[in-house]
């Protein structure tokens, strides 16, 4: 197959003898991921350290071990701060060039295992994307399609540009997910500031065919509104291109693959930016 140039939209580095990360080691994924070991064009790496670090320090230690790699980030915030406070956080976040958007998971449900948000989502949700969009920087969202509804007016309403991770959460077993799922695709493709990562499928659909859910999206929304991201090493930690070959075969069409795998991860994600906002906290 010919070589292919791309961007990997959704990776998480990490080295746990940095004690950044330490949720890391009580599971089986390997403790060393590094850019190093890819051979991408670039990458999103999407911040996993332990809420009580400093939102800077994955920034700090990829940039002075990896000074070359073309790297963005995804740091993460805590959109259940008050007001003022994530202002605050915010405008340090989005002063750092290298920083192109937040996130927080959101995703809960008592239907699923899945489940690791354990708040609601907040009622200002609006105005912080709103202060989000100020700041050029992008909302990396992760709920179940149930979720989304309850807040896509709020989204749509603060202008912010939305990636949406792993397919939006389709659960294949599920039919009221899969009924929920189908209508946030179609919102997603009247919304040309929202996108729709090609990662994580397999987190939540053991076994399951993917190509019915990939016909869906396709069929859907614009392929200038599509990525793909390995979820490496949470997805397939044994096989980094296994995702990658798969799409890949599914997709068998050059002009489409430049897309998916390059175009739309660079615009999104490593287009130039106006640095910060003005925070009067």
């Amino acid at each position: 197959m010919k070589a292919l140039k791309f961007i990997d939209s959704h990776i998480h580095f990490w080295d746990v003898r940095n004690g950044f990360n330490e949720w890391v080691e009580e599971t089986a994924l390997p403790g060393y991921v590094t850019p190093q070991h890819f051979s991408a064009n670039g990458y999103v790496h999407i911040e996993a350290h332990g809420e009580t670090h400093s939102s800077s320090c994955e920034l700090n230690w990829l940039k002075s071990q990896f000074p070359q790699s073309n790297i963005k980030l995804i740091a993460f915030i805590d959109f259940n701060l008050p007001m003022d406070q994530f202002a605050h956080e915010l405008s340090l976040l989005s002063a750092q060039p290298d920083i192109v958007g937040v996130r927080q998971i959101m995703a809960s449900s008592t239907r699923f295992g899945y489940s690791p948000f354990q708040s609601e989502i907040p009622k200002d949700l609006s105005q912080k994307l709103e202060l989000l969009a100020a700041c050029n920087m992008i909302f990396e969202a992760q709920m179940y399609p149930g979720q989304f509804f309850k807040v896509l007016d709020a989204i749509s309403a603060s202008s912010v540009t939305m990636a949406i991770e792993h397919m939006g959460l389709p659960v294949i077993s599920c039919t009221k997910n899969q009924r929920d799922w189908l209508s946030l695709v179609k919102a997603i493709s009247h919304q040309s500031n929202w996108f729709l990562k090609l990662t994580g499928f397999d987190m939540l659909n053991k076994g399951e065919r993917v190509t019915s859910t990939l016909d869906v999206i396709f069929e859907t929304i614009a392929v200038s509104q599509l990525c793909y991201g390995s979820n490496y090493p949470v997805s397939h930690p044994n096989h980094y291109d296994s995702w990658f070959n798969t799409l890949r075969e599914y997709l068998a069409d050059e002009v489409i693959e430049k897309d998916v795998f390059y175009n739309t991860a660079k615009l999104l994600y490593f287009k130039k930016r106006s640095l910060g906002y003005r925070d009067s906290t």
